[in-house]
């Protein structure tokens, strides 16, 4: 697929679609974020929640000139869910529940291993497939119920940098 030249804002909204599109979860279950690893204070209403944060990114030496700069951006993209703990205050539930568990909320963060991300109309906005760098362990908060698993995603796109220096003039 080609691609066009694309805005960090772009590349965080067309993961923010994919997830809303492929799990079927309304807006305010899948919104950015820049604090992934902590639960939000007021839990979303559903059965889980996915946060996406922009990550650290690298900038190639040799994808970088005066028409072109590609950024290497890792974002950090985490599933929330409340549930109880088991009887015996062991995390059991939240590690093997069939539909709100860590081990099946990591699975359904990892469905856009592989994918093309692209813009409202179609058109490709990276450089290569969305590729899986690390993860989270799975972490619970048992004072809010809520326990969390993250993946740490990457993507190559290349900055969308023409007229940028005409932002903000007046």
């Amino acid at each position: 697929m080609l691609f066009v030249d694309a805005t960090q804002a772009e590349v965080v909204e067309a993961v923010l679609r994919f997830y809303r599109q492929r799990l079927n979860l309304p807006e305010q279950l899948v919104y950015p974020t820049i604090e992934p690893l902590n639960p939000p204070q007021l839990p979303s209403g559903g059965d889980f929640w996915i946060s996406v944060a922009p990550g650290g990114g690298t900038f190639p030496f040799e994808e970088q000139d005066d028409e072109q700069l590609r950024e290497e951006l890792e974002l950090v993209v985490t599933a929330y869910s409340c549930m109880s703990l088991d009887r015996t205050s062991r995390e059991q539930a939240f590690l093997f529940d069939p539909r709100r568990g860590a081990f099946w909320l990591k699975s359904r963060l990892l469905l856009i291993v592989g994918q093309e991300l692209t813009d409202a109309e179609g058109q490709g906005l990276i450089a290569s497939r969305v590729v899986a760098h690390s993860a989270t362990k799975p972490t619970y908060d048992p004072q809010q119920g809520i326990g969390w698993v993250g993946v740490v995603l990457g993507v190559e796109f290349d900055w969308a940098l023409a007229g940028a220096e005409d932002l903000g003039d007046d």
